[in-house]
């Protein structure tokens, strides 16, 4: 196996520069770090931690690579895991992408690979025992492949076309449950505020919420939706767009977009829940602070969280992929 002073060498730099680069030390410049962790993955050069005192117990340590530790989904998603976690036993090490650094994130997927990619590698040199991929919002995550030593599951997020075990949140029936009680208000022209058409969870949420409409036999115009960004700003310019036309409920597909619709209300002195009922999702904190508050759905995170840990424990005491693929869990509907 190839020494660090060789790896240094083919590099051409210090064996110091090899160990700030692994360790993620911020004093050498982003190009000697991609070209450190390219060598290190053509020649699987693995860090010898133990002679440095700083080997941890690979048999019970799990690695979670946080896509962004300040998302509002990730504090419950991590609490969940750590807490199943601990007991069993195992102890975690966490590593923050801090993914918000790049404003284009989303759709830099070289960003996300590179990010993922220097993670894991870091990671394994740890000697983990698995990873848990703890992704900012669900969508298909692209940047693992067969080639990994341990077992990964994805947390919050969906694998690519490749089998891969995963924990999410199940958006067709939890749009279901929202529809069905936007209904049973007795609502018929129902406008939808959905975030941008290439999230998933819009995609899913747009689908779920007009079959059910179709299933009642309430007919769904097109020209009551839109599909914009997820912030307040956003969803108070889609109110703008779509309540001219004489709708009298409103489903948005988060909280921020709701509070957007309020905003667009209270400048236009007509009251919400009176004069239209405007629902949202995911059950953010701006939902109870509002008056009156909006009716929206809870987000399971922590029992994702929890099952992810699940997961990767079931892996690991088998030797093998889980007996599932995959698993969601549906949100609670919380009316106010």
């Amino acid at each position: 196996m190839i020494t660090l002073k060789e790896l240094a060498k083919r590099c051409g730099v210090s064996t110091a520069t090899v160990s700030n680069a692994i360790n993620g030390k911020s004093n050498i410049s982003e190009a000697t770090k991609v070209r450190i962790m390219q060598m290190i993955k053509e020649t699987g050069y693995k860090p010898n931690f133990m002679a440095r005192n700083l080997r941890i117990n690979s048999k019970r340590t799990i690695g979670l690579i946080i896509e962004e530790l300040t998302a509002f989904s990730s504090a419950p998603l991590i609490e969940g895991i750590m807490s199943f976690l601990e007991e069993q036993k195992y102890e975690t090490i966490l590593y923050n992408m801090r993914v918000y650094s790049n404003p284009n994130w989303v759709s830099d997927e070289s960003f996300v690979q590179y990010c993922v990619s220097n993670a894991a590698s870091e990671l394994i040199a740890k000697q983990v025992s698995g990873i848990i991929h703890v992704a900012e919002h669900s969508r298909k995550i692209k940047c693992y492949n067969k080639k990994l030593i341990v077992p990964v599951v994805i947390c919050y997020a969906y694998p690519d076309e490749r089998k891969m075990p995963h924990v999410s949140i199940d958006d067709e029936t939890s749009t279901s449950k929202m529809a069905e009680y936007i209904l049973s208000k007795g609502h018929t022209k129902i406008a939808m505020i959905c975030g941008s058409k290439d999230n998933l969870h819009a995609q899913k949420r747009y689908k779920s919420f007009k079959r059910v409409l179709s299933e009642h036999n309430v007919e769904f115009d097109e020209e009551f939706c839109v599909f914009t960004n997820w912030s307040k700003e956003d969803g108070k310019i889609a109110a703008a767009k779509i309540l001219k036309k004489n709708v009298t409920a409103v489903f948005c597909h988060n909280d921020f977009l709701a509070g957007g619709v309020y905003d667009y209300l209270y400048e236009n002195n007509i009251q919400p829940g009176k004069d239209l009922l405007v629902t949202g999702f995911d059950n953010h904190l701006i939902s109870s602070y509002l008056h009156p508050g909006i009716t929206t759905m809870k987000l399971p995170l922590l029992e994702i969280g929890q099952k992810s840990a699940e997961l990767m424990i079931e892996m690991l005491k088998s030797d093998s992929q889980c007996s599932c693929n995959g698993v969601e869990f549906p949100c609670e509907l919380i009316i106010r």
